[in-house]
């Protein structure tokens, strides 16, 4: 009797142990297969949440999805924002030919919208349904952004095999990476939208201020001889007749050169300020600034005289710099001008020109000198700087 029980223990404790060494062997085997789909989940989003590309990011969520519920056909269908109607996004392995961004209704779409919730069918409740014409068992979970549902994800068979509680899990983990990653698309297109209407708008503003620099150069050119030589033809008048006019009729006449005057000057800074660019970068050329401001003085010395301002000079020696004289003639024009209309009567405008150092030179186009009594002055300066040598500041 003891060796039959013996033998007896012996056979139970190998089935005990043959049971837990089965029963080790399946968990083993669980523990590895959910650390494949932990691997495989972490995988998927990694490249779904980082792809940009509409076509490519809607194929690797089918891809994904198929591949953590080991379905044989899956497809994703989104809401338009615009229409609010359900397009069909993405489709897999889907029998016969199916086009991409139509309305879809495969009967599963409503049901999933109004829940939020998974739905899983299979066998006599799906018969019913459009889709059971095609599958035997789906699965189909929701694509949510902030707790709106946006779209579904469906994985189904062609057989009648259900899905179980897991793969509705893993399936829910690939469409909330898929809700990300449509988010985050949407946003950069939205962004990247923003920034061509920005960039359309910026192009329209340069444009449009092209344009306008070009009508109010090509006016300023127009009436800038008309004006001249009107202010000539007054100033000659007044010269020849002057003395002829009563009084009343040489000071109007001298308002009205004054009035010419000032339009001039107003269309001379326009033409300087709208001034089409040049094509190319003007060539320097050696400029004798001395001469340049000789001329300008000459050329404003009239409307000196009719204010009462002295014009003086103070040039060491003959400055020459490299640049373009017809700015730089424009530059002692503006400048001079602005110091005769802006200066009081009976004070002094004096240009001075002197090198500073080897490499520039101070250009003092205007020097006013204002009597504030009691035998006090007050100066006021426009200094212009060139170079003079090799080197450029």
């Amino acid at each position: 009797m003891a060796t039959v029980d013996r033998v007896l223990e012996d056979g139970r404790l190998r089935r005990e142990r043959s049971s837990l060494q089965h029963q080790l062997t399946q968990a083993n085997a669980d523990l590895e297969h959910r650390l494949r789909e932990l691997t495989t989940l972490s995988s998927i989003g990694k490249a779904v949440v980082n792809l940009s590309d509409v076509g490519s990011l809607f194929n690797r969520i089918l891809e994904s999805a198929l591949l953590v519920t080991s379905a044989e056909m899956g497809w994703m269908v989104l809401t338009d924002e615009g229409s609010d109607q359900t397009l069909l996004v993405g489709a897999k392995n889907f029998p016969g030919r199916v086009q991409l961004l139509q309305p879809w209704d495969d009967g599963l779409i409503p049901l999933v919208k109004v829940s939020g919730e998974p739905l899983n069918l299979s066998g006599a409740g799906l018969a019913s349904l459009k889709i059971g014409q095609i599958t035997k068992a789906v699965l189909a979970v929701p694509l949510k952004a902030r707790e709106q549902t946006i779209g579904v994800l469906t994985v189904a068979h062609k057989t009648a095999q259900p899905f179980t509680d897991r793969h509705t899990v893993l399936l829910n983990a690939v469409a909330d990476y898929a809700s990300i990653a449509i988010v985050n698309m949407r946003l950069f297109e939205a962004l990247e939208g923003r920034a061509r209407s920005m960039q359309q708008a910026y192009e329209e503003l340069q444009a449009g201020d092209k344009r306008r620099n070009e009508v109010m150069w090509k006016l300023s050119q127009a009436l800038r001889g008309p004006v001249g030589q009107a202010k000539s033809i007054l100033d000659l008048n007044l010269t020849e007749i002057g003395a002829k006019l009563k009084e009343q009729q040489r000071n109007s006449l001298k308002n009205a050169s004054e009035k010419l005057t000032e339009a001039w000057q107003m269309l001379e800074d326009l033409a300087i300020v709208h001034e089409p660019p040049r094509a190319t970068t003007p060539t320097l050329k050696p400029v004798k600034l001395d001469e340049l401001a000789r001329q300008s003085l000459a050329k404003h010395q009239p409307l000196a005289q009719q204010n009462n301002i002295t014009l003086l000079t103070s040039i060491a020696a003959p400055i020459i710099v490299p640049g373009d004289q017809a700015r730089l003639l424009r530059i002692f024009d503006c400048l001079i001008g602005n110091a005769i209309k802006f200066s009081l009567k009976g004070s002094e405008v004096v240009v001075k020109i002197a090198a500073s150092g080897v490499c520039h030179s101070d250009v003092h186009i205007w020097e006013g000198f204002f009597d504030l009594g009691n035998g006090r002055k007050a100066v006021s300066k426009r200094t212009y700087k060139t170079c003079a040598g090799k080197k450029r500041r």
